[in-house]
């Protein structure tokens, strides 16, 4: 079955991505996620509310962004 059959089909999906044991990105995932816990730590109730708010927000549109990456690749690979 061709890729664009699956994909159509739902049987794989563009958006999961899996992180390989190892790789480059999970060392930096890690170390970004426990410098993370060091900050928050310092932080009053507060502004960890504020600061967990602005990374939603920032998830947001990282989403948005890969999402029209996403479409913009395939209309110009379908073109």
């Amino acid at each position: 079955m061709l890729v664009l059959e699956q994909l159509w089909r739902g049987n794989i999906s563009p958006a999961d991505r899996f992180v390989k044991r190892g790789s480059e990105y999970q060392r930096i995932s890690t170390a970004y996620c426990e410098l993370i816990d060091k900050l928050l730590e310092g932080f009053q109730p507060q502004a960890k509310e504020q600061w967990e708010a602005s990374e939603e927000l920032r998830r947001q549109m990282t989403t948005t962004e890969q999402e029209d990456a996403f479409v913009c690749g395939f209309r110009l690979g379908a073109r």
